[in-house]
């Protein structure tokens, strides 16, 4: 049961991670005056070519947030 717990915790940090590096490449897309939408588009092409459909128990212990959900947060950033 630790390994579970540890896994879980270290899987939402991972998730932090990447939600800062979304920020980031937000910051980046607009110094070279692009939309969000630019970056939202790379990674719904990502979540195509990755099958895009996980189980409840693989989004929980997923090391990086499902990628539409990034694509939205994206888009929702002024």
């Amino acid at each position: 049961l630790g390994g579970v717990a540890e896994q879980f915790i270290n899987s939402q940090f991972s998730q932090t991670q990447e939600q800062e590096s979304d920020d980031y490449g937000v910051v980046i897309l607009k110094t070279y005056n692009l939309p969000p939408a630019v970056g939202a588009n790379a990674l719904r092409k990502l979540a195509v070519g990755g099958g895009g459909n996980a189980s409840l128990t693989a989004k929980l212990f997923a090391s990086h947030p499902d990628p539409e959900s990034r694509a939205k947060r994206i888009e929702s950033q002024p």
